[in-house]
This record gives structure tokens, sequence and C-alpha cells, in this order.
């Protein structure tokens, strides 16, 4: 029995080393994109338009716009527009914008906008003014085939600076502070 057991053993060691000899080991390597959440440091942009700015307070302007995203939640917002040219008014400024919830494709976000330009005054022309406004909103990415669309709405007082102080307690455009973005 010793020796039934003795060569059992000596086989199981044999057919173990010989399976250990034959195995081969491989290695692959993934090639992954930059992005946010692995520390990338690509930064995306996008152009578009927005509802805000462009000489235009508390209605509706319609004006250029990039998004400049810094990571999953850091954004600015620049824009510049034209309302009318007789009389001459524009308006442009920017949004820096940070991600509460979310990431930069989907999520809820906060931030402050600050504009400068100039409004019909009536007979008078034109008056300069200039904006501060906190902003509270959301943004996403429409999916599907569009997914490099980014739809974005920002609401929050407007601290309207003019030869007079005015404080506005409404959406930064009649639409809800709509911007839309093609982003790369």
């Amino acid at each position: 029995m010793k020796k039934l057991i003795l060569v059992s053993l000596v086989l199981a060691s044999t057919v173990f080393a010989a399976e250990k000899k034959n195995t081969t080991t491989t290695t692959t390597r993934t090639t992954v994109a930059p992005s946010y959440s692995d520390g990338g440091h690509s930064m995306k942009w996008g152009l578009g338009f927005a509802t805000f700015g462009g000489g235009l307070v508390s209605g509706t302007a319609h004006t250029a716009s990039v998004m400049l995203e810094f990571s999953d939640l850091v954004a600015l917002q620049p824009y510049f527009g034209i309302q009318s040219s007789s009389p001459f008014t524009f308006g442009g400024g920017a949004i820096l914008k940070y991600t509460l919830h979310g990431n930069a494709a989907n999520g809820f976000h906060t931030g402050l906008g600050f504009q400068l330009g100039t409004v019909s005054a009536g007979a008078a022309g034109t008056s300069f003014y200039a904006d501060i406004f906190p902003v509270l909103g959301m943004h996403f990415s429409l999916g599907g085939h569009v997914s490099n669309l980014k739809l974005s709405f920002d609401m929050g007082p407007i601290f309207h600076v003019t030869p007079t102080f005015q404080f506005q307690l409404t959406s930064v455009s009649g639409i809800g502070g709509a911007s839309l973005h093609y982003m790369f």
C-alpha cells in the first residue's frame, strides 16, 4: 500500500510539473483615451448659442457661445451677441459653472456669471450696463446619435448695474437661460 501511495504521488507531481511547464502567460494592453474620471488632462470644448446676453437683460437674446469643460466638475461658458444695430446694443460675458451632482455630461450645477454691454435708453441712445448673477441650473447630453449635443438651463437673480441700480429676480433669459452646444 505504501508503494501505491508513493507511485501515485510521483505521478501526480510529474503531471503538475508538466502542466506548469506548458503554461504561457499573455499580457494585453488596453489604451484608453484620457477622460476626466481617470485623471486625464484633456479639455473638452463646444460651439453653440445661448438665449441670454447680447444687450438684453430680462428678455430673450441670441448670442454665440463657447463651452469650455476643464474637468468633470468645472466649465466656463463665454458668450457674445449683438441685439440691434440701431441703436447699437451688444453684450458679452461668461458663466463659470461648478457641477454639484453628476458629471460634465449630465448633472446639476451652480455658478457665477458676469456680463457687460449696452442697452437701448430710448431717445437718449444707449446706456452701458454690467450684470453679476449667480446661477443654478442643469445640463445634459441629448444621447443617441446626437450625444455630442449638450443642452443647459441656467436660472438665478440678476444684479443689473446701470446709472440706476436694479435687482431683478428672474431667469437669465425668457427661455430659462437655455443654451445648446455641439461638443468636440
